[in-house]
């Protein structure tokens, strides 16, 4: 069997699993509020160049909604011709890995990854992000932040594309990621003003969206609503919420219940990492590397922060940020220092931080055991065998999905109007 044919093959089995987990999780996910949301205003959208929605405040242009038209394009198209919420979910998550491969196979022409098989393991670690189901559920945390990592690592090869992607992680994803973005445009302030029309080309396409359905008017009204909203919820931070309390916010958000597993992946990894890249000096003096080993990993801390000291809800999703941008850069580094024979002690440090994201202790005692002697006994490289358990890492998150609760997806008033209050009624209460 040639490598091509071998290549192929395991190209299909990955896919296969991967698809295979999201419709496993699909009717196992309990109706969302902000998954309708989405739906319609996209919906809204492609029939009426509007951006609203009959469930969340605001007519035209809503400033209430947080998720930009982008992340579920594939679940509004979905809905257009199958009226059916299990392909909704199905096509946002085809459509999430749809943009995520085109990048990435963007970035594999231009020679950035060292092995192909990264771009497999890539592909399921989606899956080990905690709250990787807002991918089915349309939302923009996963596609934006994804955008927004790949733009600043095509930086390298294309200065003009990557200020235009990281604009539409901005503006057609999730506003939040505009910390990240004023972040890496402090650090590359000459480039940015330089192509700054790059910058500018999709914000200025979406205020005159704005505009068309609300006026002038209406745009300075649509701009002190979303200030007022954005200042509540945490991103602006003052006085518009009373009372603030820091450590009060922390001790009574959901940040106290969640288990162990949960707390080490958000709290302690993304600063670990990012503490060790920025006092490392095994590194060279490249624009790429100093993106990868100092401009992401501020950017980290600087989400890490916000996160726990400035939000006001700590939603775990909300923390999906810094999570995908710490598992990316991860795989990144564990490409770019993976070879046979390497004698690269980070190497042992990057796969045991990412194997704290297998679902499983069980698996993260065995990977660790065995890349322990791949690396220090220089058998051979680790992609290999990091790729091999995050195969076993979905197999295991699809038996763990079995235990969960099957919801309805089958709501006639939906199909009837999906915009209607009936509708609502329907999906949010379960009803069958």
């Amino acid at each position: 069997m040639t490598n091509t044919i071998k290549q192929n093959l395991l190209n299909l089995i990955v896919f296969i699993i991967i698809f295979f987990t999201a419709i496993n999780k699909i009717p196992r996910l309990i109706p969302f509020e902000d998954e309708l949301i989405a739906l319609t205003s996209h919906l809204n959208f492609l029939t009426d160049f509007r951006f609203d929605s009959p469930f969340e405040s605001g007519v035209g242009v809503s400033s209430r909604i947080t998720t930009g038209f982008n992340a579920s394009i594939g679940g509004a198209f979905a809905w257009l011709f199958t009226k059916s919420f299990f392909y909704t979910r199905l096509f946002n998550f085809i459509w999430f890995l749809l943009v995520a491969n085109l990048l990435k196979l963007y970035l594999y022409k231009k020679n950035f990854f060292k092995d192909v098989k990264t771009i497999l393991a890539i592909n399921l670690s989606y899956l080990a992000i905690p709250w990787w189901y807002g991918a089915l559920y349309g939302l923009g945390e996963m596609i934006s932040t994804v955008i927004f990592f790949f733009a600043i690592i095509i930086f390298n090869y294309d200065k003009k594309l990557s200020f235009l992607l990281i604009s539409i992680s901005v503006f057609y994803g999730k506003f939040i990621l505009i910390i990240s973005a004023g972040i890496f445009l402090i650090f590359n302030l000459k480039d940015a003003i330089k192509n700054y029309a790059y910058l500018v080309f999709p914000q200025i396409i979406w205020y005159l969206i704005i505009i068309y359905n609300k006026g002038l008017n209406g745009f300075r009204e649509y701009f002190m609503d979303f200030y007022y909203f954005a200042s509540f919820h945490g991103l602006l931070n003052n006085s518009q919420r009373k009372n603030q309390n820091i450590i009060g916010d922390l001790l009574n958000s959901e940040v106290m219940n969640w288990p162990v597993s949960i707390k080490i992946r958000v709290i302690l990894l993304p600063i670990l990492l990012s503490i060790y890249l920025l006092i490392s000096k095994n590194y060279k003096t490249s624009v790429l590397n100093k993106i990868i080993v100092v401009q992401l990993p501020l950017i980290i801390i600087i989400n890490y922060l916000y996160f726990f000291l400035l939000s006001y809800k700590k939603y775990l999703r909300y923390s999906q940020v810094t999570l995908i941008i710490t598992i990316l850069l991860l795989l990144i580094l564990i490409d770019n220092n993976n070879h046979e024979g390497s004698k690269n002690k980070p190497i042992f440090l990057f796969n045991f931080l990412f194997s704290l994201f297998f679902s499983d202790i069980l698996l993260i005692v065995i990977f660790n055991i065995s890349i322990f002697f791949i690396v220090f006994k220089n058998k051979f490289s680790t992609i290999n065998f990091l790729l091999l358990f995050l195969i076993l890492n979905t197999v295991n998150i699809n038996y763990e999905i079995l235990n969960d609760t099957l919801y309805n997806l089958n709501h006639p008033p939906c199909v009837d109007n999906i915009q209607s209050f009936e509708c609502g009624d329907s999906f949010f209460t379960n009803k069958f």
